[in-house]
């Protein structure tokens, strides 16, 4: 199976970089430049660097930060340049895989700015954004800020963002005072709706509406219908209406009409993409792959089209070396377009700075590379299969066992069987070698090498290598945090508490049915599981959250019941608990020694069921081994 990945882990995770003084030398200033010093930073948390968050107007802004010399390992320097439209700061420190370990925020000197500016922005990010940037705010607090800035300054409620973040934080406050002060306040929209813009009159629609008020809702949206009758509403209901239509020459219908009606805006081109790639997906249904690649290259978005091109590229090249393609010429021609289309000039996420977006188009590089390899491997192109295949394995450092796999095939179909006998090594080594490999590596070994009863010596030898780097790898992950106590119904109805298994090591598992790698990793959590079953000491918990839609314990237990899973699910149906044990991405796996306390975290999934299961075994094995040192 090809490596999933979750982009939001890369944007949201948290880690456990711990800096116990942030020392700025002087207080911020729109426009100047202020230095921070951070002491007391582990050594052992490798590559660091930094990121400012902060406002330009209300549209979130994200820069890397300098990184100035130090002769102390456990200091971190930096110089940041404080924006001139800002009021509020807030920069984070992130190890090598975008995890923040620690952050701090200031308010800005800006007396330019609008009245309780640096309220309003430090709200906004702690509503929009909190967890992209890390903070754990207080409901209460945040519509305090916002109550007290448009106090200040009522005109911050005509901006869209403010109002919207303002209605979405009261609500979920349940602050009805402030709640009262919106609908007061949308009632004005009415009497001149013409001062105000599209996008506010498109909350406060919604907003009223979901308040219960549906005579206000249908006044403003009479005025918001008037005043801009081609406004996103509209559009929202003209893609629904396509994706109701029962037949693909409907769907064409309406999305010519949406087209004719709706010039392509920065706006609407999600809505657009959306209608594209839906009729990639009907044709593809249908097999009619010229159609699929003419809908395909419609998407106007350049990154949401090189996905597209590259999940269709890989479907056709038949997903592995042994499958039969079913178009290689049209996979290859997408697969091509997937990778040309891959550019840092394309529009960056709100929230990722230059770098991280670098980072995130080499990741895709190698992805969409591997995809390409493998067709050219199919075409008989050997030699230019190697070249993208050889960044993919680089890229994602020799670690995902079916790029490993591939690479080792394509050297050896190339004939390069010194590159290959050097590779197979390495990979063996580092415990990053699929069962294929391991034959293939026996196999030339004993052709080559030496006889083939001295070879299980040697592979023993490798593998003890491979054990010893992955305990070693895995103890620089090890923890000592006190694991939230929780109490969850499982499937059955019955209540589960972490407390009910103190004394045990606990495996936590954090997924959702629609999250592709947490689905992607069961099969080795179903071997984890087994290889365990009759170990009293070591409970595996799977907490479903974050989920969508009607019925979702039916839908949870179908899910695991069609899989024949054996796991033990507990429903977070609340969010609740994925929120308390800070996960920013599934899945996350934590693993929780006898003592209740966390000493592993581990975020995604790789892509190699058999290395996720051998981590897991170490990781247990690990915890289980301090635990009887302590008794001791």
């Amino acid at each position: 199976m090809k490596k999933l990945a979750i982009l939001f882990t890369i944007l949201l995770a948290t880690g456990n970089i711990i800096a116990q003084t942030w020392t700025w030398d002087r207080e911020p200033e729109a426009g100047q430049n202020v230095n921070i010093q951070i002491n007391d930073v582990p050594s052992e948390e490798g590559p660091l660097h930094a990121v400012v968050y902060y406002f330009d107007g209300t549209e979130l802004v994200s820069n890397d930060v300098g990184m100035l010399p130090s002769d102390n390992p456990s200091r971190i320097n930096m110089a940041l340049a404080v924006h001139e439209h800002t009021s509020w700061v807030r920069v984070v420190v992130k190890n090598e895989f975008n995890q923040i370990g620690s952050s701090d925020e200031k308010f800005v000197k800006n007396p330019s700015a609008l009245p309780k500016a640096g309220l309003v922005e430090q709200a906004l990010g702690s509503s929009v954004y909190a967890r992209l940037l890390g903070i754990e705010a207080n409901n209460g607090d945040v519509v305090s800020s916002f109550r007290e800035a448009i106090k200040a300054y009522p005109q911050w409620l005509d901006n869209p963002e403010v109002y919207r973040s303002y209605y979405f934080m009261a609500k979920r406050a349940e602050a009805a005072e402030d709640l009262a002060a919106i609908k007061t306040y949308s009632n004005t929209l009415t009497q001149k709706s013409n001062a105000f813009s599209e996008a506010l009159l498109v909350n406060a629609v919604r907003a009223t509406k979901d308040m219960g008020d549906t005579t206000l809702s249908l006044s403003l949206r009479k005025n918001l219908d008037k005043k801009y009758p081609k406004s996103i509403m509209m559009q929202e209901e003209k893609l629904t209406s396509f994706t109701k239509a029962s037949t693909v020459e409907e769907k064409i219908k309406i999305r010519d009409q949406f087209k004719a009606q709706f010039p392509a805006t920065k706006e609407n081109t999600r809505m657009l993409d959306q209608m594209s790639s839906s009729l990639a997906q009907e044709y593809a249904g249908k097999e009619d792959w010229n159609k699929v690649k003419s809908y395909v290259y419609e998407v106007i978005d350049p990154t949401t089209r090189a996905n597209v091109c590259n999940t269709y590229a890989w479907k056709l090249s038949g997903e592995s070396i042994e499958a039969e393609a079913k178009n290689l010429d049209i996979a290859a021609a997408l697969s091509a377009s997937s990778l040309s289309l891959l550019s840092t000039d394309n529009p960056i996420p709100t929230g990722l700075t230059k770098k991280e977006w670098a980072m995130v188009m080499d990741n895709n590089k190698a992805g969409f590379g591997d995809t390409y390899a493998l067709i050219l491997f199919k075409q008989g192109k050997y030699e230019e299969a190697l070249t993208h295949q050889s960044f993919s394995v680089a890229n994602n450092k020799f670690e995902d066992g079916e790029m490993n796999e591939r690479y080792a095939i394509y050297l050896q179909k190339a004939g390069r069987t010194q590159d290959m006998e050097k590779f197979m090594d390495q990979i063996m080594v580092t415990g990053n070698a699929t069962e294929k490999v391991k034959m293939m590596h026996k196999d030339y070994w004993i052709q080559t090498a030496t006889k083939d009863q001295l070879y299980s010596q040697y592979l023993k030898q490798l593998e003890n290598q491979a054990q010893a780097m992955r305990e070693e790898k895995i103890m620089k992950m090890w923890e000592s945090t006190e694991a939230p106590s929780f109490t969850l119904r499982n499937l059955n109805g019955n209540l589960v508490s972490l407390a009910d298994y103190k004394g045990k090591t606990i495996v936590l598992d954090f997924w959702a049915t629609w999250c592709g790698p947490c689905k992607a990793s069961f099969p080795g959590m179903k071997k984890a599981v087994e290889h365990y079953a009759s170990d009293q000491n070591v409970v595996f918990l799977f907490v479903d959250t974050w989920e969508n839609g009607d019925n979702i314990d039916a839908k949870v237990a179908d899910f695991i019941k069609t899989n024949n899973y054996p796991f033990h699910v507990l429903m977070d149906s609340e969010a609740k608990v994925v929120n308390d044990f800070k996960v920013s991405g599934i899945p996350t796996k934590f693993i929780i020694g006898p003592d209740q306390k966390i000493r592993f975290t581990a975020v995604g999934y790789s892509g190699n069921n058999d290395e996720l299961v051998e981590e897991l075994k170490t990781m247990i094995q690990l915890v289980q081994e301090n635990a009887g040192m302590q008794k001791s």
